[in-house]
C-alpha cells in the first residue's frame, strides 16, 4: 500500500476518533474530552492534507487525481476552518454537528477507495498551472466554510430540543442569535474564497479554451451556488430571517453544493479541474 494512502487512512481515523469525542463533550460537558478533539481533529486534517501534498508532489494534481483526494480536501479543510471559529468563539459545541459532516465525508472517500472509483484520470498539462491550484484550494476553503454553516443551521433547528435536553447545562450551548450570527459570518467567508475560486477558474480556463467560461454543467452548477449564497446575504442584509428559514435555506444550499462537487462528478464522470 503506498505511504499516501496509508497515511490518509491513518488521518481519516483520527478524524472519525474526534468526531466521537466531539460528540461525548456535547451530551456530558467534559473540557477534556473537547480539547482532546479539537486536537486529534487539527492533527487528522494536517496529516490527511499532507498525504494530498505529497501525492501532488509525487506528480498527481488534486484536480486529476480522483474524487478520492477531492474528499480529502473536502474533510481537512472543513476541520480547519471549522478550528477556526472554535478557536475565535472559545466553544467546542459546534464540533459534534460540523464533524458528523467531516466523517461522512471520510466514509465516502473510504468507499471510493475501496471500490477504485475515483482512480487517476489522464489530465491536460494545463492541470498543473497554478492559478488551477490555487482555483482549487480556494474552492473547497469555500466548501469547507459552507459545510461549517449547514452544520450551525442544524444547530438553530435543533437548539430548542437540545438546550431542553443539556437541562443544567443548557447555557453552554450558544443560543439562537449567536448560532444565527456564526452561520452569517461562516457564509460571508465561504461566498469570498467561493468567489476568488470562481475568478481563479476563469483565469486558468482561457489558456486551455479560448475563454473565461463554458456553459458546461460543473460550471453551471458553480454559477448556480454562487446565486444562491448571494441571494442569502443580500437579503440577510436587507431583512432579517426566521431562525427556521435561515436553517433551511443554508441546508439545502449546502445540499446543491455537495451536489456540485460530488453528484456531478459520480454521475458524468467528469475527473478533471475539480473545485
Amino acid at each position: 500500500m503506498p505511504f499516501t494512502v496509508t497515511l490518509a487512512h491513518f488521518a481519516n481515523g483520527l478524524l472519525l476518533l474526534a468526531t466521537l469525542l466531539y460528540l461525548i463533550h456535547l451530551w456530558w460537558g467534559s473540557c477534556a474530552q473537547g480539547r482532546r478533539a479539537s486536537t486529534l481533529a487539527l492533527l487528522g486534517a494536517l496529516l490527511l492534507l499532507s498525504s494530498v501534498a505529497l501525492a501532488v508532489w509525487r506528480g498527481a494534481a488534486p484536480d486529476s487525481s480522483g474524487l478520492d483526494q477531492v474528499m480529502a480536501m473536502f474533510s481537512a479543510f472543513t476541520v480547519l476552518i471549522y478550528l477556526a471559529m472554535e478557536r475565535f468563539y472559545r466553544s467546542y459545541v459546534a464540533g459534534a454537528f460540523v464533524m458528523p459532516i467531516v466523517a461522512a465525508s471520510v466514509l465516502v472517500q473510504i468507499w471510493l477507495g475501496m471500490e477504485h472509483s475515483a482512480s487517476a484520470q489522464t489530465g491536460h498539462a494545463w492541470l498543473g498551472d497554478i492559478w488551477v491550484h490555487a482555483h482549487v484550494v480556494s474552492n473547497f476553503l469555500g466548501y469547507g466554510a459552507f459545510a461549517v454553516s449547514a452544520a450551525l443551521a442544524a444547530m438553530l433547528l435543533a437548539s430548542p430540543q437540545i438546550r431542553a435536553r443539556l437541562d443544567e447545562r443548557a447555557w453552554a450551548f450558544p443560543d439562537i442569535e449567536q448560532l444565527a450570527r456564526w452561520a452569517r459570518r461562516t457564509v460571508c467567508w465561504g461566498f469570498f474564497l467561493f468567489s476568488l475560486g470562481m475568478l481563479l477558474g476563469m483565469l486558468a480556463a482561457y489558456p486551455a479554451w479560448g475563454g473565461y467560461w463554458i456553459w458546461r454543467p460543473k460550471q453551471s452548477w458553480a454559477l448556480l451556488v454562487w446565486l444562491v449564497y448571494g441571494i442569502f446575504l443580500l437579503s440577510k442584509w436587507r431583512s432579517p430571517w426566521s431562525r427556521r428559514s435561515t436553517a433551511w435555506w443554508l441546508l439545502g444550499s449546502f445540499l446543491l453544493t455537495v451536489m456540485g462537487f460530488l453528484g456531478l462528478q459520480l454521475c458524468a464522470h467528469e475527473f478533471r479541474a475539480y473545485g
